[in-house]
């Protein structure tokens, strides 16, 4: 399935990308989890990647792609978050690696593509979407 937000037209180059399209899925279905654990008030990009695998992230950009139109569903606290997709990591025409996310803007929910050079601190609110855990 082709990215949305192909960025090869940009110039940036695929560096890893989630081999298989998604299952279905639903926002009903998903919860966001910090990556910031208690007392943490930074992440840098790289323990953000190796976190991410302990967090059960299994999402890259066609998820983030697939999931966005239904942001009207999307729960309003939220708002304050960024959400990322790790399992797709971008390389930049300035040598940088990136990886999509959301974030809110004004009244709606876009992609972007942070850096992962630098920091996310405790007031971005990071995360990433992970399936909720089932009780049966």
């Amino acid at each position: 399935m082709p990215f949305k937000h192909d960025m090869t037209r940009s110039g940036w180059k695929l560096l890893e990308d989630v081999d298989e399209e998604p299952p279905e899925i639903s926002i009903r279905d998903l919860e966001f989890v910090s990556y910031l654990r208690p007392r943490e008030h930074m992440i840098g990009g790289p323990l953000l990647l190796e976190r991410s695998q302990e967090l059960g992230a299994k999402f890259g950009q066609i998820a983030a792609e697939l999931l966005l139109p239904s942001q009207r569903t999307f729960p309003a606290d939220w708002r304050i978050c960024k959400v990322l997709f790790p399992r797709t990591v971008w390389l930049d025409c300035d040598g940088n690696r990136r990886i999509p996310g959301w974030r809110w803007e004004y009244t709606v929910w876009r992609i972007y593509f942070p850096h992962l050079g630098n920091a996310f601190f405790d007031r971005d609110h990071v995360g990433v979407l992970r399936p909720r855990a089932r009780l049966f």
